[in-house]
């Protein structure tokens, strides 16, 4: 019996066999340390592309031929003299946001003053019974500021909720939303 076995590993087929076994303990051990380690919820809310920056907010003149900022690119944001602070606004949205206990109409109503309209049609239909935090556990802090750009978090419970406000016609909007689980 166990010379067979022997037989039977040293072959092609016990050596893939083998070596299945293994990937399947490796990912199985990857997928653990995983969940253990951070949130594997997708975001809410999706960034508009890839390099962090949405298309929308990016003006005629801002960027070169090769997509790469100009030196003439504004160092102070773009937004209207008086005009909130991006703090202020990943506030109220969060306030908003966790107001879950409104009919959705009017929960949509309460946080769309504060997003882009990219978010807006993204969220129409969004259940607020989905909202995965209860309170707000303290200020928000930015994370990365640009000219046109701040990534925030705000800490809820139980978890961490992160924004991307953007400068757009003259004041900060809310264009993504992510939530991690503390």
């Amino acid at each position: 019996m166990a010379r067979q076995l022997i037989r039977l590993l040293g072959s092609r087929y016990g050596v893939a066999a083998v070596l299945l076994v293994l990937v399947l303990v490796a990912l199985g051990v990857a997928r653990t340390i995983g969940r253990n380690g951070s949130s594997s919820t997708p975001p809410l809310i999706a960034p508009a592309t890839a390099s962090g920056v949405p298309a929308a907010t990016t003006s005629p003149g801002q960027l070169g031929d090769d997509s790469v900022a100009t030196s003439e690119s504004p160092e102070a944001p773009v937004v209207s003299p008086g005009g909130d602070k991006p703090e202020v606004v990943a506030m109220r949205f969060t306030n908003a946001w966790l107001n879950k206990g409104l009919p959705a109409a009017a929960w949509f109503k309460g946080i769309q003053p504060y997003l882009t309209q990219r978010v807006i049609t993204l969220m129409q239909g969004v259940d607020p019974a989905s909202v995965p935090a209860t309170a707000v556990d303290g200020p928000a802090k930015i994370d990365r500021q640009s000219a046109s750009l701040v990534e925030l978090t705000v800490p809820v419970r139980p978890g961490v909720l992160k924004l991307r406000l953007v400068a757009t016609k003259g004041r900060w909007l809310v264009d993504a939303v992510d939530w991690e689980r503390s």
